[in-house]
């Protein structure tokens, strides 16, 4: 096991102070709501939102909407269209079997 000497242990953000909080208090993210929040007590992250319905409500405000960017469809005459009406014809073909 490797052991550090006191003049090894590199100073650095463990030396200093954590930052002050800020003094304005913290409202609920979502629009129009501004419900004061309650002070972070214990372990986790801080609250975001005032309640479940207000993040709830945030959330579906912000959904990605389809075909957004990183959802890319398919061009209907693309390299995969072949590949794709030959996999759903022996998909009927198939199902007709049955």
């Amino acid at each position: 096991m490797t052991s550090q000497i006191p003049g090894q242990i590199p100073a650095g953000p463990l030396d200093e102070a954590a930052p002050a909080a800020a003094d304005t208090a913290r409202r609920c993210k979502q629009p129009g709501c501004g419900t004061e929040l309650p002070a972070a007590t214990g372990r986790g992250a801080p609250r975001l939102f005032c309640s479940p319905a207000c993040s709830r409500k945030w959330h579906n405000d912000n959904r990605l909407a389809p075909g957004a960017a990183g959802q890319q469809a398919a061009p209907a005459d693309g390299p995969l269209a072949g590949l794709l009406s030959a996999y759903d014809l022996g998909c009927r073909m198939a199902y007709d079997l049955m």
